[in-house]
């Protein structure tokens, strides 16, 4: 969950700004700089400047108010509504009357260019992520979509998931001692102490957001590392389930199933099988490479 557009955030929030506007319609007051005559604050004001105007540091605008009591309750209510907005100038950009309203489409907006480091750090989930798009009216990107198994491919994805249950444990055991050997690749001294740093050296050597996920996971957490590479299994299974049903033309619900014969590869496998009276020869591998995450590729012969 993104805590700042949570239903309980964007409640508190239109509450603190109406009570804000509220206060400003009811007493005066005003912007005052040096070099400009004084100005009344409005909701039409941001916020941002009505922020800055109560440091006593700030040198171009100060908060002026003829009673000292309305000020203070002012300052009290600016100060509540900037930790709702975690305190970050890009939430605060807009203007006082917008925050009583519908806010969340606009701080999801400012929220896009964040999403990729918050998935990588395990902060948030892809639900959070088609959360913020879908308030936008917008398909997430590719690359926050995941395989998901569609109807057609659930009988071929029991097929295969029994022929190659036994052995799935040797996939999934080459594909960390894969994860390890990135991690050294970012970190060969195993110095960084950090999520944060080890992001950012990861963002020079690997440029796909799954990878990194995966890495900071089994360098910082080992439970979540398993539950991902067991979820990259999973998808390993489902694509190539969706990919095959593809592949398979008929309008049969209930097509006869039969595993010919399954090679295992180092992290992914080569598969005849037969869909009715089609043989398909499918290969599904993890692509390699430093440059790629946990991906894999279909190559249907």
């Amino acid at each position: 969950m993104i805590k700042i557009i949570s239903v309980n955030n964007i409640k508190e929030i239109n509450v603190v700004a109406s009570e804000i506007l509220l206060l400003i319609k009811a007493r005066k007051f005003y912007f005052s700089g040096k070099y400009n005559d004084d100005e009344k604050v409005k909701g039409s004001n941001s916020f941002i400047e009505l922020s800055r105007s109560i440091n006593p540091e700030y040198k171009f605008k100060q908060l002026t108010c003829g009673n000292n009591e309305d000020a203070a309750d002012l300052i009290l209510l600016v100060n509540k509504l900037s930790e709702l907005l975690t305190n970050k100038s890009k939430f605060m950009t807009f203007k006082l009357k917008d925050y009583s309203n519908d806010i969340k489409p606009k701080l999801c907006r400012e929220l896009i260019s964040e999403l990729e480091d918050l998935y990588i750090l395990g902060d948030i989930d892809r639900s959070d992520i088609n959360d913020v798009y879908s308030t936008l009216g917008k398909l997430p990107p590719k690359k926050f979509t995941s395989n998901d198994l569609n109807k057609k491919g659930e009988d071929v994805y029991r097929a295969i998931w029994n022929a190659i249950q036994d052995n799935a444990q040797e996939i999934k055991t080459n594909s960390i001692t894969h994860y390890v050997e990135m991690v050294n690749l970012i970190d060969p001294n195993d110095e960084m102490i950090s999520q944060k740093e080890f992001l950012i050296a990861g963002r020079k050597k690997l440029s796909d957001l799954g990878t990194l996920r995966l890495c900071l996971a089994c360098k910082f957490s080992s439970n979540l590392f398993i539950d991902l590479i067991n979820t990259e299994f999973e998808n390993l299974i489902n694509a190539a389930a969706n990919k095959i049903t593809e592949h398979y033309q008929s309008d049969n619900e209930t097509p006869d199933i039969n595993i010919r014969r399954i090679n295992l590869g180092g992290k992914g496998f080569d598969i005849i099988m037969s869909i009715d009276s089609q043989i398909i020869n499918a290969r599904a591998v993890p692509v390699n490479g430093c440059f790629v995450r946990f991906h894999y590729r279909y190559i249907i012969t």
